[in-house]
């Protein structure tokens, strides 16, 4: 079995959740990034700061499609994702909340990250 598999209740697991298998990653590492142990906790959030940032150059215009992927992913992560989030950066590990900071950063160069509440 998987180390992923294992961590991640079994509905998280399926390759069928609402038609993508990329969803159902996506709600395991925020599972993971609830309920994992510290190391698994750090590891989720590196992975979520990697989806949360859109690489481009600083004359390109943003690619509206990869920001609705993004911003699909991250409604997926929790129910209320950015109050899930503050709730890590308040933990006193400071490798978490540098790890926040840095999904925070990811979330900041997105339009629609910009307006959300």
């Amino acid at each position: 079995m998987n180390t992923e598999a294992r961590h991640c209740p079994s509905p998280l697991t399926s390759r069928s959740i609402a038609g993508s298998p990329m969803l159902g990653a996506v709600r395991c590492l925020g599972h993971l990034a609830r309920e994992g142990n510290s190391e698994l906790r750090l590891d989720a959030l590196q992975c979520i700061s990697s989806l949360m940032t859109v690489q481009r150059d600083d004359h390109s215009e943003p690619d509206t499609r990869v920001e609705v992927l993004c911003e699909t992913w991250f409604q997926e992560l929790d129910s209320q994702p950015l109050e899930f989030l503050l709730k890590i950066s308040k933990k006193p590990f400071k490798d978490h909340r540098l790890a926040v900071l840095l999904v925070y950063r990811g979330l900041a160069s997105q339009a629609w990250a910009q307006q959300v509440n």
